[in-house]
């Protein structure tokens, strides 16, 4: 018996009352049997799941894994038993799962036809490159700005998720960050979701939006004042104490006058900040986030931000792409935001019907991921009583921008979001086909996806090579 077999006869021993996925594959890595009964789930969401998941391509399931990263296609393609510890993915719907499995290959007559994997769910099992104490023993109340974690970000785009990975990695850094988004692309929610996913989590998370506030004010907000600094100051904490251990959101960076930049640089050189009207330093432990509506390039350009506090915010620079280059997000987020404002607005979910999928997915969002949330917002509440939203119940200004028929489909109305989704997915691939003269290396480089997983919606969906 080698290692591998030791290993993998020690786990089953170890984990066999544990055991919450069993996955087969067959020698395309398409699934062939499915049972989760993991109890992070209801049972009729496992039973949902495993239906759901039969006949489908694993990375179609998980589209943040490569060929190459995947467990079960590692073994279709060297026959050995993989057993790995901690291995993250995102589903579909951006929800980040972390597991350890087993993986073996089912061999008939000397041919690798398949391969099982065996998981155990992991996710809420913390692991932290620093440790938290368990007791909280600061009596000061924490700022709860930071309400959202990597799963609250949804997204199946590839460079989303590429985004989120790389929030996953540089999270429990203390090194300075800097996100660059337009406008509602979702800055703070990733902001959130980079404090939430670090060892500073337990601390505070404090917000300030430069823009907001004059010089004058924003000096004594952010580094504090001593009583008689000047008329009606007190002794005040700024908001870099109130930070301390935490983090200190910088909304609009580059909205923040240059003299005061100045002071901030300092701060972010030498840990200690000056009160104003106090001789006395105080030393901060505190993680600086920035974020800007502007590229640096823009940044440095228009002369916005000092170079020097440019290059020293971001040490780990996050671009989050408009939505405009992200459509295949726009049917996902349009079912989350339905299931949202159905909550708060106490009504069953509604059914979208085909034309208005169609034209949302093809409107140019200026606005952004925030222009879309208030569009269906505004839907639902003109909807009445009725279960379909059409064109009519869309805002106004956006069929006066983007006349309907420029995306008016031919196909009939009445179709679930899933089958209308599956329709304009076809459609894409075919374009992309299309314009990649049938080379299927190409078109899965246009539509940023694995090239295994557009081979398998070539044969999903019928559609010829040629």
């Amino acid at each position: 018996m080698d290692v591998k077999q030791e290993e993998a006869l020690r786990w089953l021993n170890e984990n066999l009352n544990y055991i919450d996925s069993v996955t087969i594959v067959d020698n395309t890595g398409r699934i062939i049997a499915k049972q989760r009964f993991n109890p992070r789930y209801t049972d009729e969401e496992n039973r949902a799941h495993n239906q759901w998941a039969l006949g489908k391509n694993l990375l179609e399931l998980f589209p943040s894994l490569r060929p190459e990263d995947s467990t079960l296609l590692r073994v279709l393609n060297t026959g050995r038993i993989v057993y790995l510890e901690n291995q993250e993915a995102w589903n579909l719907q951006g929800r980040k799962t972390v597991c350890n499995n087993l993986n073996f290959p089912i061999i008939f007559r000397g041919q690798i036809v398949g391969a099982v994997e065996i998981s155990r769910d992991i996710t809420h099992i913390e692991n932290r490159v620093r440790p938290v104490p368990a007791v909280n023993t600061d009596p000061r109340p924490k700022n709860q700005a930071a309400r959202y974690t990597l799963e609250d970000i949804v997204t199946q785009n590839q460079e989303m998720l590429r985004l989120k990975q790389t929030v996953g990695m540089v999270a429990n850094s203390s090194s300075s960050v800097l996100v660059c988004g337009e406008t509602g692309t979702g800055k703070e929610l990733v902001v959130s979701a980079l404090h939430n996913a670090g060892w500073r989590k337990s601390k505070p998370f404090v917000a300030v939006n430069c823009a907001a506030l004059p010089e004058s004010i924003l000096e004594g907000l952010l580094f504090g004042s001593r009583k008689g600094a000047f008329t009606g100051a007190e002794n005040r904490k700024g908001l870099f104490q109130e930070a301390d251990g935490g983090t200190l959101y910088l909304d609009e960076i580059n909205s923040m006058p240059l003299n005061l930049q100045a002071k901030l640089l300092r701060v972010l050189q030498e840990k200690q900040v000056m009160p104003l009207g106090s001789a006395q330093p105080i030393a901060v432990d505190v993680r600086i986030v920035a974020s800007s509506n502007r590229t640096v390039e823009a940044l440095l350009e228009r002369e916005e931000l000092r170079p020097d506090l440019l290059y020293r915010l971001n040490t780990v620079t996050l671009n989050v792409p408009p939505l405009n280059r992200r459509p295949d997000d726009i049917p996902l987020l349009i079912d989350y935001f339905l299931q949202k404002y159905s909550r708060i607005l106490g009504r069953p979910v509604p059914c979208m019907e085909n034309n208005a999928l169609l034209f949302l997915s093809n409107c140019r969002w200026q606005g952004n991921v925030r222009e879309l949330e208030h569009a269906i917002e505004a839907a639902l509440n003109v909807l009445g009583e009725d279960d379909t939203i059409s064109l009519e119940h869309l805002p106004a200004y956006l069929t006066m921008r983007e006349p309907p028929e420029v995306h008016r489909s031919e196909q009939p109305t009445g179709l679930s979001l899933t089958e209308s989704l599956e329709r304009y997915e076809k459609k894409l691939i075919v374009q992309a086909m299309t314009t990649c003269h049938g080379r299927i290396v190409d078109a899965a480089a246009l539509l940023k996806i694995p090239r295994t997983t557009l081979q398998y919606k070539l044969e999903k969906y019928h559609i010829s090579k040629k």
